[in-house]
C-alpha cells in the first residue's frame, strides 16, 4: 500500500471518534514549499507529527536536535533514521527549525515521502531540488535507487520521482532523477565520453526529467564564475542533448557540497 493511503487510513480509524479537526488542519503546518534547501533548511516541508488527542498514538521516530525529526515506518529501523537525520543535518536541511522526513522501508525499496503546499510539486525546480537532497542522504539510507514521494496536504501522491546512480567506466558517476532511467543515463553517460568530457576521472553528472529536462555538472574551482568556462559547459551540454531527449536543457552548475551555484537555459 502506497504510504499516503496507508497514513490516511491509519489516521482516520483512529481518529474516527477523538473530536479531531479536519486532516487538512493537522498537517498544514509542515506544508512548505521547496525553495534553496541547502543553506537554510527551510522551504521543504513534511509530516513529522500528528496533532494532540484523548488518546495518543505512538509514532516510532528519532529527535535531531530539539526540533527535527525522522519518522520510521515498516522495515526501517531507529538506526536507519539516525542516520538519516544526521545526514540531513549535515547538509543543512535539519538546523533545528521544527523540519522532518517520513522514511518507509520495505521489500520495494526505500521511500522518503514530503508534504508540500499547493503547486509546490509542480514547480520547474522541485524535481532537481528533492533529487539533490535524495542524492546526498541516500547513502545513510542503504544506497541506490531510492524513491522520492511528494505529497499534498491531503497525503496523495502528487508526484513520484526515482533518484538512481549509472556508473560510466571505473570512476565517473551519473545520478538521473524524476522520469529519467537507467538507460537515459546511460545513453549520456556514452555521449559525454565521445564528446571527451568524461575521461574515468571521478566526474559526477546529475540528469533531472520532469517538466524540464536538467543537466548538473558537480565542479570544483567556481567555473561558473568565469564566462569562457560557461561558454564550454554550454557547448558540451548542447553536443550531448540528443541523448537526453533534445534542447531545450536547463544547466546547473553545482559545487561539491550539493549547491546550486549557477543556472542557464541552453537553447
Amino acid at each position: 500500500m502506497k504510504f499516503s493511503r496507508l497514513w490516511a487510513d491509519t489516521y482516520v480509524e483512529a481518529h474516527r471518534n477523538s473530536g479531531m479537526a479536519s486532516i487538512n488542519s493537522v498537517f498544514r503546518k509542515w506544508a512548505a514549499s521547496p525553495s534553496n534547501w541547502l543553506p537554510v533548511a527551510i522551504g521543504l516541508g513534511l509530516v513529522c507529527a500528528v496533532a494532540k488527542t484523548t488518546q495518543p498514538i505512538e509514532i516510532p521516530k528519532v529527535m535531531i536536535g530539539a526540533k527535527d525529526q525522522v519518522i520510521y515506518y515498516h522495515r526501517a529501523t531507529k538506526e536507519d533514521a539516525t542516520a538519516l537525520g544526521q545526514a540531513l543535518k549535515g547538509i543543512g536541511y535539519f538546523a533545528d527549525k521544527g523540519s522532518g522526513v517520513v522514511l518507509d522501508k520495505t521489500k520495494g525499496g526505500t521511500v522518503l515521502s514530503f508534504v508540500l503546499s499547493e503547486g509546490a510539486w509542480s514547480q520547474p525546480n522541485a524535481i532537481s531540488e528533492y533529487g539533490d537532497m535524495a542524492r546526498l542522504v541516500a547513502p545513510a539510507v542503504g544506497g541506490f535507487p531510492l524513491k522520492v514521494q511528494l505529497l499534498d496536504q491531503k497525503l496523495v501522491i502528487r508526484r513520484d520521482l526515482m533518484v538512481g546512480k549509472e556508473l560510466v567506466g571505473m570512476r565517473d558517476t551519473i545520478y538521473y532523477y524524476g522520469s529519467a532511467t537507467e538507460e537515459d543515463a546511460r545513453m549520456l553517460g556514452q555521449s559525454l565520453r565521445s564528446a571527451g568530457a568524461m575521461r574515468d576521472t571521478g566526474m559526477t553528472v546529475v540528469l533531472a526529467k520532469g517538466d524540464v529536462t536538467t543537466l548538473s555538472f558537480v565542479v570544483h574551482q567556481s567555473p561558473w564564475e568565469r564566462p569562457e568556462a560557461v561558454t564550454a559547459f554550454e557547448s558540451l551540454t548542447r553536443q550531448v542533448s540528443p541523448s537526453v531527449g533534445g534542447l531545450p536543457v536547463r544547466l546547473r552548475f553545482l559545487d561539491t557540497g550539493g549547491r546550486s551555484r549557477k543556472e542557464l537555459s541552453v537553447e
